[in-house]
């Protein structure tokens, strides 16, 4: 499930939390993770595959949302079965500033390209300076400075339109 209004952690998995019975049938969803897609290569070329700014972390709803806009559907095989190495790409610290950098960055990407008209020209930029004010007051107060200077940088390269690999600061 996706919760718009939690913005950076809208994506709810809900799924993997129950037990499946093993009669279970196909269920419709409204996003697929990325660890865990099978699409047929026609589908992808008609949508041109991922939209290339995202890089790392939101790119598999922005498929997913590109999918359904173009009138099919995404199902569960509750009997599948997928090992994924979570995170591997930002771990192995958990909270890295990459993480935090295209989880804020690539949410507002996102929230524009397919969230609701509430959120393209409401929610999403007060949540954004919300967050990015928030963050001067962490630098201010020396509070996780890395974390915050990235989330901010996040903010401020979404709204200069600059998507490029994320170079941490030192």
């Amino acid at each position: 499930k996706f919760y718009w209004r939690k913005m950076d952690k809208a994506v709810q998995v809900d799924l993997f939390k129950k037990s499946v019975p093993t009669d279970a049938k196909l269920v419709k969803i409204e996003f697929a993770t990325g660890a865990c897609m099978l699409i047929k290569s026609e589908i992808l070329k008609k949508i041109k595959g991922f939209y290339p700014p995202y890089f790392l972390y939101f790119e598999d709803a922005d498929l997913s949302f590109s999918i359904q806009k173009n009138g099919y559907d995404l199902v569960w095989v509750p009997t599948s079965n997928i090992w994924h190495k979570v995170s591997a790409t930002t771990l192995p610290q958990l909270g890295s500033t990459s993480l935090h950098y295209y989880n804020h960055r690539n949410i507002l990407l996102l929230a524009k390209r397919h969230g609701p008209f509430w959120v393209r020209y409401f929610y999403m930029h007060i949540w954004a300076l919300y967050k990015y004010f928030k963050q001067l007051i962490k630098i201010l107060i020396g509070h996780n400075k890395k974390v915050s200077y990235a989330i901010k940088q996040a903010i401020e390269d979404y709204y200069k339109n600059k998507f490029y690999k994320y170079e941490p600061q030192n």
